[in-house]
């Protein structure tokens, strides 16, 4: 890390984060974008239809604010910008959050880390701020939030929208959890759709659920029976007809919680982080000591990251609470190297091999070979092989990445019962997870002995939903190892052995089919 650099960066951003402390001028704000807390679960889309929209001509007014906001919830009653008319789908939506409106308070709490970023970065780029209750909508402002549909994230990106708003991953990282990454890419998508339909916000927020083809599909369906093309008027997916009726709700109740009973807590107008930018590997686990901050609040700040552990091979940014930042930069400059960048290591056994030992510790054999410096695929037994990163010690952080792997693999649990003759390594190969990973959900270490009768929790991927959910069919060639394969469809090994009721000796026949997930 380039000591000068960052201490200039950090008194620029010092500077800036004390003058947003101070109460902004009502007159020039511009419109923003709220966010949304967690909120109990709306009905199953099993359920019975929902009621026929009834308008109500009235809008629902806007309470007074006074001139310097109290708290960030003022902030986004004095610049909701969305005008809308009350109907009988606002009205059910609304009355599903208020079933336990206790639970608002308590949730909207999770926010904080994140919801004053969100609404600056709205009123950057002058969007509604009432955009920023979404994330209530979508992930209950839960970053490791993933649904059936492979959705990720505070925004709840699928794979390919992420690719296509550059939002990267790879073995070590995913952007669709990454606060900054994936915010600017949700706000990029917002501003596309904005413009696709002339500046209708609640068209560009019903295809951000439901797809903008499927919205365009049901205007012209519209047009072509002399129907208005409004959202109101479209039949669209069940869900995208919640969806923006949701967000409109929580606008109301954001707006006057008092008069709906709602208690929200005082969240202060002011930044909960500062991004600091590093240049070298860093073990997460030293780094969150360095900061002086709980693992388990520093890695809900840095979520993205899918092990304790940042490789150096390119820029990356750390958001550090800005009540440590300064005493973090200086821990910084203060510490060895050798303490900031911590790896494993794995002695190489007989029959081992680069595909066996990457499945085994859920990375990918280009980057156990380049994390080594292995131009080849030979290895030797006895070998030293390094890891990426270190596994803490502190149980908090073990359970947050145990929860983390799992939302990342899209996984769901089970209890194993210990038979006579198990390890913990026949019971990570018959599920295909790692027994680091088998360990950590369970809370032992990896020289736990094992009783007859014992439950485990095991976390197992869901094989429809691997990759993409397309099923593939592969014959086996002469020379072909499930590694190579792994490498060519850029899967795990681990997947393909389970996937295809393989063997834990790996030994494929010429001409046999195997199945792949992408």
């Amino acid at each position: 890390m380039k000591k000068t650099l960052l201490m200039a960066l950090m008194a620029t951003l010092l500077g800036a984060c004390q003058s947003m402390k101070t109460a902004p001028d009502t007159d020039d704000q511009p419109a923003t974008i709220s966010e949304e807390s967690a909120l109990p679960a709306l009905p199953d889309p099993n359920e019975a239809d929902l009621p026929p929209v009834e308008v109500v001509d009235a809008e629902i007014p806007l309470p007074a604010e006074p001139a310097g906001f109290k708290d960030i919830w003022a902030r986004l009653r004095a610049d909701s910008v969305l005008a809308f008319s009350d109907n009988s789908r606002i009205r059910h939506a609304r009355k599903r959050y208020l079933i336990h409106p206790d639970n608002m308070g308590k949730h909207a709490r999770k926010s904080e880390p994140y919801l004053h970023y969100v609404i600056e970065q709205l009123e950057k780029r002058n969007m509604p701020v009432e955009l920023a209750l979404l994330p209530m909508v979508e992930s209950n402002y839960d970053p490791l939030a993933h649904s059936r549909s492979r959705a990720a994230g505070l925004w709840q990106f699928m794979p390919a929208t992420a690719r296509h708003f550059g939002l990267h991953r790879d073995d070590w990282y995913d952007g669709r959890r990454d606060i900054v990454a994936s915010t600017g890419a949700a706000l990029d998508y917002f501003e596309y759709l904005e413009k696709r339909f002339d500046g209708d916000w609640l068209l560009a927020v019903a295809a951000y659920n439901g797809g903008e083809g499927n919205v365009r599909r049901a205007i012209r369906r519209n047009l072509k029976a002399g129907k208005p093309p409004d959202y109101w008027s479209l039949k669209l997916p069940r869900e995208t007809m919640r969806y923006v009726p949701r967000l409109l709700a929580l606008t109301q109740i954001v707006r006057d919680p008092e008069h709906f009973g709602v208690a929200l807590p005082a969240l202060p107008d002011a930044p909960y982080f500062v991004e600091v930018p590093v240049e070298q590997p860093l073990n997460l686990g030293v780094v969150a000591q360095l900061a002086a901050v709980d693992v388990t609040e520093f890695l809900r700040l840095n979520p993205a990251f899918d092990r304790l552990y940042v490789p150096g091979d390119r820029p990356v940014s750390l958001l550090i609470p800005v009540d440590s930042v300064e005493a973090f930069l200086l821990r910084m400059e203060q510490a060895p190297s050798d303490k900031l960048s911590a790896h494993s290591y794995y002695e190489v056994q007989n029959g081992d091999n680069l595909g066996k030992i990457a499945g085994n510790h859920g990375i990918s054999v280009p980057t156990l070979k380049s994390l080594n410096g292995l131009n080849s695929d030979l290895i030797r037994p006895g070998q030293t092989l390094k890891l990426p990163g270190a596994t803490a010690n502190e149980a908090g952080s073990r359970a947050f990445l145990s929860r983390l792997s799992a939302s990342r693999d899209r996984q769901r649990q089970t209890r194993y019962r210990v038979r006579r003759g198990d390890s913990l390594w026949k019971i990570a190969r018959k599920h295909g997870v790692t027994v680091k990973q088998l360990t950590a959900w369970n809370g032992m270490p990896e020289s736990q002995v094992l009783r007859p009768g014992m439950k485990l929790k095991v976390w197992v991927r869901n094989h429809k939903q691997a990759g993409t959910g397309k099923k593939l069919t592969y014959k086996v060639k002469q020379g072909d190892t499930l590694g190579g394969i792994s490498r060519v469809y850029k899967v795990a090994v681990a997947d393909l052995v389970r996937w295809n009721g393989l063997s834990s000796k790996h030994f494929l026949r010429l001409g046999q089919t195997l199945t792949i997930y992408q």
